[in-house]
């Protein structure tokens, strides 16, 4: 279990190898940018999934095309619609 971003980076460095090619979020890492935490700006095989009730949900977990998947619970909000928000030109803050 993980409290803050912190320590989800923590453990990360802690168990980083090259066979994980995915991570596993659970009620955490949806309000932080999850590429940057993970050194995944560049690219690189790693996969997250965010499963998180917290909001707001960073912009860069939203525009991420392959490394970060989040999961939302709201049917009624397509991905197609206005509500996710234009990813701008700086979304890469913490």
């Amino acid at each position: 279990p993980v409290l803050n971003a912190s320590e989800i980076e923590k453990n990360w460095n802690t168990h980083r190898t090259t066979d994980i090619r995915s991570v596993f979020l659970l009620n955490c890492g949806a309000t932080c940018n999850i590429l940057k935490l993970f050194g995944l700006e560049t690219g690189g095989d790693l996969r997250c999934f965010i499963i998180d009730n917290h909001r707001p949900i960073h912009l860069s977990n939203i525009h991420s095309r392959f490394q970060v998947v989040v999961f939302d619970d709201q049917s009624e909000i397509d991905a197609d619609s206005s509500f996710i928000p234009s990813d701008g030109s700086d979304n890469s803050g913490d």
